[in-house]
Order: C-alpha cells, then sequence, then structure tokens
C-alpha cells in the first residue's frame, strides 16, 4: 500500500507536533540545580510591595562556582506545608530586614524565570541588628 503526500504530511505533522509538546515541556520542568543545598539570604523587599517575602542569594554554602552563577538572584520558598510556613512568618513577624537567612533543601531552577526555589527542609535565622538573641536555633519546618 503506498502512502499518499498528504498521509506523509499528516504523519509529519502529528511528529512535529509531539516532538514540540516534548520539547515545551522540558523546558517548563524545574532543573535541580542542589539537593540538598544551604543557601544564604537576606530579604528582599520590592518598592512595588510585597505579596510574600522575597529573598536575595549572598552564597551558596561550599560551592563557589554556584555561588558565583547565581549570586543576587531572587529565590521563593516553598514550604513543605502551610503550617511550616505560618511558624516560620511568625518567628520573624515584621522584622524581616533584621535576619541573615539560612535555608537548606532542594534548590531548583526554571528556564522561565528569573530566580530560583527552594523546597526548604529546615531553616536558620540569624540576626544582623540587636532585637533578638544573636541566633534563633535551626528549625525543621
Amino acid at each position: 500500500m503506498k502512502t499518499s503526500n498528504s498521509q506523509k504530511i499528516l504523519i509529519g505533522s502529528g511528529i512535529g507536533l509531539c516532538l514540540a509538546i516534548a520539547l515545551l515541556i522540558l523546558y517548563l520542568r524545574p532543573y535541580r540545580i542542589a539537593d540538598p543545598a544551604t543557601v544564604h539570604c537576606h530579604y528582599m523587599g520590592y518598592a512595588c510591595g510585597d505579596c510574600y517575602p522575597q529573598y536575595n542569594i549572598d552564597s551558596i554554602a561550599g560551592d563557589p562556582d554556584a555561588t558565583a552563577l547565581y549570586k543576587g538572584m531572587d529565590l521563593d520558598i516553598k514550604w513543605p506545608d502551610s503550617k511550616s510556613e505560618t511558624r516560620f512568618l511568625d518567628t520573624i513577624g515584621i522584622h524581616t530586614r533584621h535576619f541573615r537567612y539560612t535555608f537548606t533543601g532542594k534548590l531548583m531552577g526554571y528556564r522561565q524565570k528569573e530566580h530560583l526555589v527552594m523546597e526548604v527542609e529546615r531553616y536558620q535565622l540569624d540576626t544582623i541588628h540587636a532585637i533578638y538573641p544573636d541566633s534563633l536555633a535551626a528549625e525543621e519546618p
């Protein structure tokens, strides 16, 4: 049985569409940078207002190459559950700029975003202004 030109075009279009969808899915998926990673950062308050806390990367512990690549990028925090996030936000209260934050967890990037995302396993807060004791113990979210 011979395949007509229109059937070849239809088959080729179907294959092309499948390849395009597969590439789009790969593009939109996060890529893992490090797991686990320990990231030191500070609070970043933007002039547009804060819908949620945002952090800016100072360094990535033990990885000078990653620090050079990602220093200054924004970091979004993904909490394991709302209880962990609420406990963290209650701890820092309105004093977000008074801490140096250390988050440990899975560090991921997205090709279409200009920031990184961390799935937090634990965190530590160190004060940079004297409002609390020198350090708050590491917390398990």
